[in-house]
C-alpha cells in the first residue's frame, strides 16, 4: 500500500513540474518571437513550438519482413 502512496505523490510531483517546464518554454519561445525570431528560425535550432509533441522514433521493420523477390 505504501509503494502506490509514493508512486502516486511522485506522479503528482512530475507532472507540476512538467506544469511548469511547459509555461517557461511557452514564456521563452514568446520572448523570442517578441525580439524578432520566427517559428522557422526558432525550429531550425531544434526547439519544438509550444504544445508541439516532438518526434517519433521510425519503426524499423524486420529483415524476414522485406518482401521477397518474384522468380526466385
Amino acid at each position: 500500500m505504501r509503494a502506490i502512496v509514493v508512486a502516486s505523490n511522485e506522479v503528482e510531483s512530475l507532472e507540476a513540474r512538467l506544469r511548469d517546464a511547459q509555461a517557461a518554454h511557452d514564456s521563452a519561445w514568446q520572448a523570442a518571437l517578441r525580439a524578432g525570431w520566427n517559428e522557422k528560425s526558432l525550429r531550425a535550432t531544434g526547439a519544438r513550438g509550444p504544445g508541439q509533441q516532438g518526434r517519433r522514433p521510425r519503426r524499423r521493420e524486420a529483415a524476414s519482413a522485406a518482401p521477397a523477390t518474384v522468380g526466385e
